[in-house]
């Protein structure tokens, strides 16, 4: 994969900054999901996977009771 990069990138006459900047984009936003993702803490993921069904956080819409 990597091969067909560089090659495509030494043969290809005029390559510009748009032919480039999407590549690199991608390759920096992915880079830091990887690190984010390994990098938040247990407790958080804890707390934010039963967040939508927690009771607390319900917000009541004019419900009188």
């Amino acid at each position: 994969m990597l091969r067909h990069i560089k090659d495509y990138l030494s043969t290809h006459q005029g390559l510009n900054f748009f032919d480039v900047f999407p590549i690199v984009l991608f390759a920096f936003i992915f880079i830091f999901v990887i690190i984010y993702t390994f990098g938040i803490s247990k407790k958080h993921v804890d707390e934010m996977k039963d967040f939508p069904l927690n009771d607390q956080n319900d917000i009541d819409y004019g419900k009188k009771e």
